[in-house]
């Protein structure tokens, strides 16, 4: 058995934004995000390199596994949630000690978004994590802006342009380059980093 933190972290983005949106709400969406996002924090999911690891062992009791993007990015959409339905601060504070150990952390030495950890080449699956990263840390920018943020999307975004896209348009599952097998997975990813990029220069 895995006790995934995706799960957990879904579940708590969306009780967290139930909790801001349904008209005269019980506590019951305020209390499930609350209670999960303590769980979270106290299950040792986040490392001391400030990222989150992609679960827990049920057999070990014990977090590990590997780090993903897309793990760094449902979180901080939960977190700038959960700040506007608190405004307690400390969740956006938290929200950007993880952004900071992903960019530390999850790209090259030119600051370009990777799966660092992905065994091998990016399937179908993979190829869709750095997309959910980028969005996320765009509502995170959007919430609670900072240059480094908008540095990061707008490299990352010059960076598909110019190193991982095809003649025809389409972009490759390594931001790095260069252009390699495209798929509804990579173009999905790609289109988020542009987005993501658009919003924080405009």
């Amino acid at each position: 058995e895995y006790e995934a933190s995706i799960a957990n972290e879904l579940f708590f983005e969306t009780a967290a934004s139930l909790a801001n949106r349904v008209k005269n709400p019980t506590t019951d969406y305020r209390n499930y995000a609350q209670g999960n996002l303590d769980w979270m924090m106290g299950a040792g999911l986040v490392t001391d390199k400030n990222v989150i690891t992609d679960g827990i062992t049920e057999d070990a009791c014990q977090a590990g596994g590997a780090v993903f993007t897309y793990n760094q990015g449902v979180i901080l959409g939960g977190l700038v949630e959960m700040t506007k339905l608190t405004n307690d601060n400390a969740h956006t504070d938290n929200a950007h000690r993880i952004a900071g150990g992903a960019l530390d952390y999850l790209t090259d030495d030119q600051g370009i978004l990777r799966e660092k950890e992905w065994p091998g080449e990016l399937d179908e699956t993979g190829a869709q994590f750095k997309g959910i990263f980028v969005r996320k840390l765009a509502e995170l920018h959007r919430a609670s802006p900072r240059d480094r943020y908008a540095d990061f999307l707008r490299k990352n975004a010059d960076a598909i342009w110019t190193n991982a896209r095809g003649g025809d348009g389409t972009v490759g599952s390594k931001w790095q380059g260069p252009h390699d097998e495209p798929s509804m997975a990579t173009q999905s990813s790609a289109l988020d980093l542009l987005v993501a990029a658009a919003r924080v220069s405009s």
